[in-house]
């Protein structure tokens, strides 16, 4: 992975304009700071608490991790993915990467689920074309990445380095 500039004072289009263009898995991180019912799509409405949120996904397709992260990171008009119907209501806190030609969001979604006060929202958010709970968890306290790898490695699955590219707080609204 190449090195990204220390990224705690950049906008978020500075960011994502050095993201990686290489496929992999990525995990995002939100807070909510207030209760907010959503309807996400088909999906339930939903009361959303306040807290910290997680997002993993995968970016296999044309553009890779740049195109699909630059496209979370900003606020959709038009909603595609069902983070777009929540991004507007949550604050990006950071980004946890890797640069791998083997999709891991199964895994990483698994090893989320497994962190103490993991929560899934929503059930199949995020995840309606796999067999996983959800792809969007809930916690009170966000996880570490050295808890996370951790875990992924006792579980055979760290695969390729995670690394944490980003920790940029946006101005409160």
């Amino acid at each position: 992975m190449k090195k990204i500039k220390d990224l705690s004072r950049l906008d978020i289009a500075e960011l994502t304009r050095q993201l990686p263009k290489e496929k992999g898995t990525y995990l995002l991180f939100f807070e909510m700071k207030h209760a907010k019912t959503i309807r996400v799509g088909k999906l339930a409405e939903t009361e959303f608490a306040p807290g910290y949120y997680a997002y993993v996904g995968s970016a296999f397709g044309p553009g890779g991790l740049h195109a699909r992260l630059r496209h979370h990171l900003s606020i959709s008009e038009r909603c595609h993915w069902h983070l777009d119907y929540i991004r507007p209501a949550m604050h990006f806190l950071s980004l946890w990467i890797t640069e791998d030609s083997e999709p891991r969001e199964h895994d990483w979604a698994n090893v989320l689920a497994s962190l103490p006060g993991s929560e899934v929202p929503v059930k199949d958010l995020g995840a309606t074309d796999c067999q996983c709970h959800g792809h969007f968890f809930r916690f009170d306290q966000l996880p570490t990445l050295c808890e996370f790898r951790k875990l992924l490695r006792e579980q055979g699955m760290l695969g390729a380095a995670v690394d944490e590219v980003s920790r940029y707080q946006l101005k409160a609204a």
